[in-house]
């Protein structure tokens, strides 16, 4: 992870029309958002968290739910990442 990477907040460019973003916190360490779409009758929200421990690790959350009136799904996702380097590809990695 990249300083500049640590002063912005998330990028979701292809975010659909029917959906509405709002930013709950953003700093270089810490940044929350919430992701709230409607699209023919099925409703979804997703809340997103990453925790910036340094320049190597990080922590990034979701929760979501969505449903249509007759059913819902959630979901949750959690993942510790750390940097290995700026590029990886298959002959680099090891068996």
């Amino acid at each position: 992870m990249k300083k500049e990477d640590l002063d912005r907040p998330y990028k979701l460019d292809a975010i659909e029309k029917s959906c509405t973003r709002s930013f709950l916190s953003a700093s270089n360490r810490k940044q929350e958002m919430r992701l709230q779409c409607t699209d023919e009758g099925v409703k979804q929200s997703v809340s997103f968290r990453r925790d910036v421990m340094n320049s190597e690790n990080f922590k990034f959350s979701m929760q979501g739910t969505g449903g249509d009136g007759t059913g819902t799904m959630g979901m949750n996702s959690s993942v510790t990442a750390k940097w290995i380097g700026p590029v990886c590809n298959s002959k680099d990695q090891k068996p």
